[in-house]
C-alpha cells in the first residue's frame, strides 16, 4: 500500500496537475525508512526512491514530486503504546529534545507545496528533530 498506492494516486491525478499547468505531489514516508529492518522500512524507502522517479517523470509537465518523512509525532496512540524508557531513548537520539507535534508536518508540507520551494522536487525531507543523522 505505501507504494503502490503513491502510484495510484500519482496516476490518477497527473491528467488533471498537467491540464492545470502543474502542481506538487507530496508522498507521506516515514524516518523508519532511513533505519532499515522490517517491511514497513522497507516501503518507506522504497516509496522515496519512487518520489525521486516520478519526479524526473513528471518535471516536464510543470508537476513537482516531494516527501516528507516525519519522525515520532506524539499523538495518543503512540504515548501510549510506548513504555517509558522507549521514550525517553527517542528523545535522548534527537537534537531537538521533544517530541514532534503534528503542526510540525504541516509546517514542513505547506512549505514544500508552497511556491517558495518551486525549484525543490525529487526529495524526501526528514522532519523527526534530528533523531536520523545523514549528510
Amino acid at each position: 500500500m505505501n507504494v503502490f498506492g503513491a502510484v495510484l494516486c500519482a496516476r490518477h491525478c497527473r491528467a488533471a496537475m498537467t491540464d492545470r499547468g502543474g502542481g506538487v505531489i507530496l508522498n507521506q514516508s516515514s524516518n523508519s525508512s532511513y533505519l532499515g529492518g522490517g517491511a514497513y522500512s522497507i516501503s518507506k524507502l522504497a516509496l522515496n526512491g519512487l518520489t525521486l522517479s516520478l519526479a524526473r517523470e513528471f518535471a516536464q509537465e510543470g508537476i513537482r514530486v516531494v516527501g516528507i518523512a516525519p519522525g515520532m509525532v506524539a499523538s495518543e496512540a503512540v504515548l501510549e503504546r510506548l513504555e517509558d524508557t522507549s521514550k525517553q531513548r527517542m528523545l535522548g537520539e534527537q537534537m531537538i529534545k521533544r517530541f514532534g507535534r503534528t503542526e510540525d508536518l504541516v509546517g514542513m508540507a505547506l512549505l514544500l507545496c508552497s511556491d517558495e520551494a518551486s525549484f525543490v522536487t525529487g526529495q524526501t525531507v526528514t522532519v523527526d528533530g534530528g533523531f536520523i543523522k545523514r549528510l
